[in-house]
């Protein structure tokens, strides 16, 4: 679009394209009934919502009963006396495989061995773990096994000790784990002596309010992951593993720093396909949690998908961390050195990515279905029917409260110059990112419109206002605007998704916006019947006026409201985080290459396209804010975004950038999982289409 002017003989030209906008906060969005939070980075690890059950406690009786230790001492007395004799002694002298053995009897039945000999097993295991031998790594199910394994019976020194290595080596997650299943009560009472005083010192130190908190079963371990944790080589399935609701993504982050580049480029590349899966198992469940039959199945669906919701926000918190670390590590030159060409099944592929994926028989896609079977409503009369809704969902949080009385009024608003200044943190954030694969010096900082003087910061209300109000502004205008708007719902609305995803619906456009095939038709149909009426294009229009923000990546202009949130101090706080979010994906908005563009556009509006540019910006704007993160408590960063006065307040809980992400992000993930992380870079920044299948 050209740049807006004000010059009385013609109309300001209208906001910004569909294609840029900034999608509603997540916990807004309209999901099906009973669908679930749609926000949960707010909760803690831990959280009764997320934490599992409690597990059942490791034996604590005897070693597997008194015939079977003597059994098993007899037998081994007649198979290999002298090795039988040594570990009734307590000897270690066991193979690999013997442990390996040994290990995979405890993951099978979740019990104890309880021989004679299996202290010392346990023992062994103990020392190749903290020697990091390969095949030996122990998720917090084994400890809690060895240690009860250590306990049963008489303990030792050697079996104490062996319990404190476990102990002071193991991370949050597995702390957790083993204080389900071994009762506090139980070491204290097992341990003695010096070993003892050594546990109480380190229990004291390890947890938040010590040993009474522990003794309450409040398992709250401080300090992070220990320096003395053994270091394995990469291994998936045991990596998976730390995704398991007990494990804070901050930790798992800092056992990703310890393993070699090429361990952490496997480990990324590992996740991304796992979130995919997920993405799609929550989308699975989603639906099924909107369709319970009654109150208690949706429950139980509802809490499946929040633990399947945290465990996709934590693999997302430490993926964009991974790609941040390798966008800071190398150079352009490496960067680039390290891009690949794309072979004809990468490409197709590739294009494939760029919508959600339908069902495939006999290798090829099933087709669109009008109508399902065993139903008479088409998918046009869907669509049809769920658009009002869809329409007053959008109105009702965008525009409701955002009449020209609000706008009116000074204490409901921030001002333009505040927004300035939080989009040259928002700038210089991005930069320190991203900034090698681009000339900063060609994006200056945003400035604000000021009386007389336009800028490249706009009011998006009162642009969008004078545009509508303009004695030359006229109805067909209105009409197209309103019709892009509903096409756009069509691209990022999640009750339209599930609608495609049901009837296996992929519309394609044209790059003027022409229908192309039979769902695009009957989506083109119903947003001209949307837009019919004066009534139903104000509407649509007032949407457009108050929506939260949008760029025009050829002018790097970036348009926003102002409106203050209700709710206080703590409310405007969040705000200016959101705005803060919010003005890192514009501005990256404004970034994408030209050829990144004009590539984008030739799919016409739709999924494709919405992946593109606005799931890819999303991907992208998570990367950024991994660096953010760990800083959101940072004095002089709260002084920038919030200002010295909110700054001054106590800290609020910061939500992960995920709150406004598009349900397209899950594609241009796909698409990363297929070409590649630096592949997606250059085209996005440098315009090297042929590296995502242009």
């Amino acid at each position: 679009m050209t740049e807006r002017t004000f010059e009385t003989e013609r109309a300001p030209a209208p906001p910004a394209p569909e294609a840029e906008r900034r999608p509603p906060a997540r916990e807004a969005e309209r999901r099906p009934p009973g669908a679930g939070p749609g926000d949960l980075t707010r909760i803690p690890v831990g959280s009764p919502a997320l934490r599992s059950a409690p597990a059942k406690p490791a034996a604590a009786s005897g070693r597997g009963g008194f015939l079977q230790t003597v059994s098993s001492f007899l037998g081994g007395l007649f198979t290999h006396p002298i090795d039988t004799l040594r570990r009734l002694f307590g000897g270690e002298g066991y193979t690999d495989r013997e442990l390996a053995d040994y290990l995979t009897l405890l993951d099978r039945t979740g019990d104890i061995e309880g021989d004679f000999d299996s202290d010392n097993k346990a023992r062994a295991v103990v020392a190749r773990w903290k020697g990091a031998r390969a095949g030996f790594e122990l998720p917090g199910t084994r400890m809690a096994l060895l240690m009860s394994e250590l306990l049963a019976g008489a303990t030792g020194g050697d079996d104490e000790r062996a319990i404190l290595d476990l102990l002071t080596r193991a991370d949050d997650g597995d702390l957790r784990v083993i204080f389900q299943r071994v009762p506090v009560a139980r070491l204290l009472k097992d341990i003695g002596g010096a070993n003892g005083r050594r546990l109480t010192a380190w229990i004291e130190a390890r947890f938040e309010g010590g040993l009474p908190a522990v003794r309450r079963n409040a398992v709250e371990p401080k300090g992070g992951l220990p320096p003395g944790a053994p270091v394995f080589p990469y291994d998936w399935a045991h990596f998976r593993q730390k995704f398991d609701g007990l494990h804070p993504p901050e930790q798992i982050i800092q056992e990703l720093a310890r393993l070699t580049p090429d361990e952490r480029e496997r480990a990324a590349r590992d996740l991304i396909v796992e979130r995919d899966t997920l993405d799609t198992k929550i989308d699975d469940l989603r639906v099924k949690a909107g369709n319970a039959p009654d109150q208690a199945t949706r429950a139980a669906l509802q809490d499946q998908l929040a633990a399947l919701s945290k465990r996709e926000l934590d693999m997302s918190i430490v993926l964009e961390d991974a790609f941040k670390e390798i966008t800071l590590a190398e150079t352009p030159a490496q960067f680039a050195a390290k891009a690949v060409a794309l072979t004809p099944a990468q490409r197709a592929q590739a294009r494939q990515a760029l919508v959600p994926p339908v069902p495939v028989m006999g290798g090829v896609p099933v087709p669109f279905a009008k109508t399902l079977p065993g139903e008479h409503l088409s998918y046009e009369d869907k669509l049809r029917a769920a658009m009002p809704a869809v329409v007053d969902g959008y109105w009702n949080q965008m525009a409701k409260e955002r009449q020209p009385a609000d706008h009116g009024d000074p204490a409901k608003l921030h001002t333009l110059s505040e927004m300035e200044d939080l989009a040259k943190v928002s700038k210089d954030e991005t930069d320190e990112v991203f900034a090698g694969h681009y000339d900063k010096a060609l994006h200056p900082p945003l400035k604000a419109d000021r009386p007389g003087r336009r800028a490249s910061l706009h009011d998006l209300w009162a642009d969008t206002q004078a545009f509508l109000t303009h004695p030359a502004t006229s109805f067909a205008e209105k009409r197209a605007l309103a019709k892009a708007l509903v096409l756009y719902f069509y691209s990022a609305d999640d009750t339209v998704g599930e609608l495609n995803r049901k009837h296996r619906a992929v519309p394609s456009f044209s790059p003027a916006g022409g229908p192309l095939n039979d769902a695009a038709v009957a989506q083109d149909k119903v947003a001209r019947e949307l837009t019919t009426t004066a009534a139903q294009v104000r509407r649509l229009n007032e949407i457009d006026r108050g929506w939260d923000a949008s760029a025009n990546p050829a002018t790097q202009d970036v348009n926003l409201q102002l409106f203050r949130p209700k709710g206080g101090v703590a409310a405007d706080q969040d705000f200016l985080w959101d705005m803060f979010q919010t003005l890192i994906h514009e501005y990256l908005h404004t970034l994408a290459h030209g050829d990144y563009r004009r590539f984008a556009e030739r799919f016409g509006p739709g999924q494709a396209q919405n992946t593109l540019i606005e799931g890819m910006d999303s991907f992208l704007d998570e990367v950024v804010w991994a660096r953010i993160r760990p800083r959101v408590n940072d004095p002089g960063l709260r002084r920038k975004v919030e200002g010295p006065a909110y700054a001054a307040q106590p800290p609020i809980a910061v939500r992960h950038a995920s709150r406004r992400r598009y349900s397209s992000f899950a594609e241009a993930t796909r698409l990363v999982s297929i070409v590649g992380y630096r592949n997606v870079i250059l085209a996005y920044f440098k315009g090297e289409i042929d590296k995502i299948g242009g």
